[in-house]
């Protein structure tokens, strides 16, 4: 990793929480063991009655601010955590899900070489509910032209973005469900250039609660609200069609050149497992 000079960015990191204390230590740990000098964490919980409160006082002289009581939900307790940061860069990261070591170093010496983007993505890892690896993540370009043509492929975790940009885009849609982090880097993207950064910071858990193996109707016509409706695209017109198909077949092309630097990384147990390990 180059060397970030001394002058580190604050980073805000957002973790919402609800009756996640399966999961909820390992996402705290994971966030503060980058030991990263410059960092603000707030812990959002939505009053959740399994042990999670407990497991938050065990680390509360290192959280900058935390609270368990009633929401709005999801995207409302993001949205809140967020009005009370002061940091330059943002992000979040559920309570189920954990960074990867070094990954706010990563973010900062991006951030200082591209300090015009809006937004900062990278890789990540997929995971089972205990933690063992499943396959990589890698994203798409994450540009407007993704977004509009359904080829946009990125885990929320792996995403920072400027206080800013958060601020000029109107924040964080409260009244989604399922699509507000699509909504909000749709928002960015469209503005702003945005900078991928070639390494694995946040690991996604598949677990049978998560949000994600849960998408009803709703979260169906919210993503494609956000990504089509609101460009009036025809989505049956062939052109269209034709440029989706074409556009999907180069992005499996990249995801496979990316399975065998996977198998690779896979072949070195140890590297992942260090990557991920916070006791």
């Amino acid at each position: 990793m180059k060397s970030v000079n001394k002058s580190l960015p604050r980073i805000s990191i957002v973790t919402p929480s609800f009756n996640q204390a399966a999961y909820l230590e390992k996402c705290i740990k994971s966030v503060l063991a980058q030991n990263y000098p410059n960092l603000e964490y707030i812990v959002m919980d939505g009053g959740s009655t399994d042990g999670s409160v407990e497991i938050i006082r065990r680390y509360e002289s290192n959280i900058t601010y935390w609270q368990s009581q009633p929401d709005g939900g999801q995207a409302a307790a993001i949205g809140e955590g967020f009005q009370r940061s002061t940091g330059r860069l943002l992000s979040w990261i559920n309570s189920d899900d954990f960074l990867c070591k070094g990954a706010l170093f990563r973010v900062a010496e991006a951030y200082q070489e591209h300090p015009s983007s809006g937004l900062f993505f990278g890789n990540s890892f997929w995971v089972d509910h205990v933690g063992n690896l499943k396959y990589p993540l890698i994203p798409s370009s994450m540009s407007y032209e993704d977004w509009i043509y359904q080829t946009y492929s990125v885990f929320q975790g792996s995403v920072f973005f400027s206080h800013d940009t958060y601020l000029k885009v109107g924040g964080i849609n409260i009244n989604l469900l399922y699509a507000m982090e699509y909504d909000l880097f749709f928002k960015i993207a469209k503005i702003f250039p945005t900078t991928y950064i070639p390494h694995f910071l946040a690991c996604f858990r598949d677990q049978p609660k998560s949000k994600t193996n849960n998408i009803s109707f709703t979260g169906e016509q919210e993503f494609r609200k956000v990504v089509l409706e609101i460009e009036n695209l025809d989505t049956q017109k062939l052109r269209y069609r034709a440029l989706v198909s074409l556009r999907r077949s180069r992005r499996r092309l990249f995801r496979f050149i990316s399975f065998i630097d996977f198998i690779k990384l896979k072949a070195s147990q140890k590297e992942f497992s260090d990557l991920i390990r916070f006791d």
